[in-house]
């Protein structure tokens, strides 16, 4: 069939870099071109060297901004989690809050600010998450029974035998419950105000290592694994909460690390 492709360069009147489409034709075809990717390198992604805005003594394993953009948050294996301000425009981000984790078994896989960017939580790879008030104190550092509470948040036993530990966090976006991840390759669903568990679901073959609320409603989430699947999952289906997953995303070749949806 003849004609001009869709994905084909921009002239008058044609808008915007079609991005989605290039995505598309990516999955169908299963590779892109050279001159494909060199406009998608050129046109969306970031240009320029990195610029390092701080150095520590041990590697960071994650890292995320606030949902307003303001906050940046970093966690380390050596504990720390430092927050910083990055509010201000063309100036140098600035250190708010460096809190010493609780219990590190390994690393700190997750953290995660409340709505109300009142309280981070922290996971460890332990059943057991920890909240820290950012705005209790004035001070810098943060220390468990020294400058401040890092209240524990127990989810109880898991679908394994032994220990299990939560890898993956997020906060619904009332700030009422916790959605996590974990070892036992389950899916975990956590009420603030009663302090418990209130559904759980054992969602995937492998590890989950990440979990997000879909949109606003807080109905739906997402899990995604390192038994390279991403599933849908409903809070209104069932009694106690999902036990089955409402949808299903295979083909994926690699273990799924970070799911972020679009909010709509």
């Amino acid at each position: 069939v003849g004609g001009a492709s869709s994905d084909g360069p921009s002239s008058p009147g044609r808008g915007r870099l079609h991005t989605a489409r290039l995505l598309r034709s990516r999955e169908a075809m299963g590779h892109w071109s050279p001159s494909k990717r060199t406009r998608i390198s050129s046109r969306v992604l970031p240009q320029g060297d990195p610029e390092v805005v701080d150095l520590g003594n041990s590697r960071a394993y994650i890292g995320h901004f606030a949902e307003n953009g303001n906050v940046f948050v970093a966690g380390f294996q050596n504990q720390t989690i430092r927050l910083y301000d990055v509010s201000q425009t063309h100036k140098p981000w600035r250190l708010r809050k460096e809190i010493v984790a609780r219990a590190l078994n390994w690393t700190i896989t997750d953290t995660c600010l409340s709505p109300n960017q009142q309280l981070l939580i922290y996971a460890t790879i332990s059943p057991v998450l920890h909240a820290v008030n950012i705005n209790a104190t004035e001070g810098l550092r943060s220390e468990q029974n020294i400058t401040d509470l890092h209240m524990p948040l127990d989810f109880g036993e898991g679908f394994s035998e032994g220990a299990f530990g939560l890898w993956a966090i997020n906060f619904s976006k009332d700030g009422r419950f916790i959605l996590a991840g974990s070892s036992d390759y389950a899916t975990y669903l956590y009420d603030i105000e009663q302090q418990k568990v209130i559904s759980r679901a054992h969602a995937h073959k492998d590890d989950v290592n990440s979990v997000c609320f879909v949109d606003d409603s807080d109905q739906v989430y997402l899990s995604g694994s390192d038994d390279c699947m991403i599933k849908v999952w409903d809070r209104r289906v069932g009694e106690d909460g999902p036990r089955r997953a409402q949808g299903k995303l295979p083909g994926h070749t690699e273990g799924i690390t970070y799911l972020s949806p679009k909010g709509d």
